[in-house]
């Protein structure tokens, strides 16, 4: 959520900066990239990480010009989970970081539908933020419900307390300080996630239901209902196209 809130205003700060692009005079010079510059500056301060504009620049820039056009927005989520630890070293580790993955792929094996990942399946990474080690695993979850994947997020952050007692590895001086976990997602238009959702499409009623007369769908999940002005058999159902 943190992230989100940080890609949102970072955001906003561009919208305020284009639109006040007609009355100061400085912007209007270079409004692209005098926005920009003033945006990464936001994330950076929002991030605590300086070459956060480098990672999220694309998701700021896309969301901006969303709330520019005045554009409704939505929260997607993805069949995936961020996991985070920070530590309180000061540097990246890829001991801690390869730790964390590990341990973490141990905790989503416990779950049938996870326990085929392999040691390729996570996606490490490591950054500073506000002076700490920051250690983020996407891990992928095809297959699981949002309950599910809120299931494994809080057994991961209950279970992960230290990163010191992987087989075979040494005790680290670096101590977990939070822990962070939380099914994928993204702010985007509504628009997108409109277009991906299911939809009432034609089909043949009378291969589904073989009693007379007609129905038709009028909602997501599908209310069933008399037809009206409707010549049989052609009906509607909650099937995505």
């Amino acid at each position: 959520m943190k992230t989100l809130a940080d890609i949102r205003g970072a955001a906003e700060t561009w919208v305020g900066c284009m639109e006040a692009n007609e009355t100061e005079a400085d912007i209007q010079k270079d409004p692209e990239a005098v926005c920009e510059a003033l945006t990464n500056e936001t994330l950076a301060d929002l991030s605590g990480f300086k070459d956060a504009w480098q990672e999220l620049k694309g998701r700021v820039m896309k969301l901006g010009r969303s709330l520019l056009d005045g554009e409704d927005t939505l929260i997607e989520k993805f069949p995936a989970l961020d996991f985070e630890v920070v530590t309180d070293a000061q540097d990246c580790s890829d001991a801690s970081l390869n730790k964390t993955k590990s341990k973490l792929l141990a905790v989503a094996r416990t779950f049938p539908k996870l326990s085929n990942l392999t040691e390729e399946d996570p996606f490490p990474t490591c950054r500073v933020v506000f002076g700490k080690a920051s250690h983020k695993v996407e891990l992928p979850t095809k297959d699981m419900d949002e309950t599910e994947i809120e299931t494994l997020a809080v057994k991961a952050t209950n279970d992960i307390t230290d990163l010191a007692d992987i087989p075979g590895g040494r005790r680290l001086t670096e101590a977990i300080v939070e822990t962070y976990a939380s099914q994928t997602s993204s702010e985007v238009p509504a628009s997108e996630t409109q277009q991906a959702a299911p939809q009432c499409v034609p089909f043949n009623m009378k291969l589904q239901n073989p009693t007379e007369g007609c129905t038709q769908c009028t909602s997501l999940p599908c209310a069933w209902v008399p037809c009206t002005d409707v010549a049989p058999p052609i009906c509607t159902s909650a099937t995505s196209r």
